[in-house]
Formats: structure tokens, C-alpha cells, sequence
């Protein structure tokens, strides 16, 4: 029995930046972790390093304002339910 060929993993933007945020947090803690070239090669991005640097720099901004704006929602929701409720 033959084997089906998989499809080469992808990532969309929001898991390549969350990936990116994620190596972040390991470099900090000095773990090993996946450099952002090898993270943005599910991307398709090319391993020119302006590419990477500019690539990077852009998807880990654009997950941390979603991440941001998530909580400024969810604190606005509460403070709007402890208002309601007296």
C-alpha cells in the first residue's frame, strides 16, 4: 500500500507570529528554540536576512497589538458588567 504524500506544513500570519512570540519567550529564558528564519520558512519567506529581520519584526508587532487590544477588550467588558450590576 502506497502512502499518500502529506502537504509541506504552512504557516497563516497569526500562527507565525504567535510562533515568533513563542521563541521570544524561550530565547529570554535561554532555551534552545527555532531562530526566525527557520519559523518564517513555513511562511515562504526567503532566508535573506532583511527579509527575516522585517518579516519578523512585523508579524511579532501585529500579534502583540492583537494580544493588547484582546485584553483592553476584555477589561472594558468587565468593567462594563461591574458597572451593570450596581
Amino acid at each position: 500500500m502506497r502512502r499518500r504524500a502529506l502537504p509541506s506544513p504552512s504557516l497563516n500570519a497569526l500562527d507565525a507570529g504567535l510562533a515568533l512570540l513563542g521563541v521570544e519567550v524561550l530565547r529570554r529564558l535561554g532555551l534552545p528554540c527555532p531562530s526566525d528564519a527557520e519559523v518564517l520558512r513555513f511562511r515562504g519567506v526567503p532566508d535573506d536576512p532583511d527579509s527575516v529581520d522585517n518579516d519578523a519584526g512585523f508579524l511579532r508587532e501585529k500579534i502583540s497589538a492583537y494580544l493588547v487590544d484582546g485584553m483592553t477588550l476584555e477589561g472594558l467588558s468587565r468593567r462594563a458588567a461591574g458597572d451593570a450590576r450596581g
